[in-house]
């Protein structure tokens, strides 16, 4: 048998204070992420169930920003062709993407 008292309990939780673009820094306070803000994530699946392993996010809080990331996570995923996506993107669009933007 157990005897149960009610008693206040005070607890700490770790909760979203800011939203932080990964490219410049540039930090909006607040836990939700702006309407002008991107989220997006990049993976592969070329170690099979591991491959869990390999998601990274970016947050980028404008076209420039998110441009630079793409970059990044290109350069960071471009080795697995056959099974990297990129914002949903296969790798090779975001090639052909990445090289017509630079064209510019």
């Amino acid at each position: 048998m157990f005897k149960r008292e009610f008693l206040e309990v005070t607890e700490k939780r770790g909760v979203i204070v800011a939203a932080i673009c990964d490219n410049c820094g540039k930090e909006n306070k607040g836990s939700k992420l702006p309407d002008d803000w991107h989220s997006f994530e990049a993976h592969h699946n070329s170690w099979g169930n591991d491959s869990v392993d390999s998601y990274e996010n970016y947050l980028a809080c404008s076209p420039e920003c998110y441009i630079e990331l793409l970059k990044k996570a290109f350069k960071n995923f471009h080795e697995y062709s056959k099974t990297a996506e990129i914002n949903g993107m296969t790798i090779g669009f975001v090639k052909k993407l990445l090289e017509f933007y630079n064209g510019k």
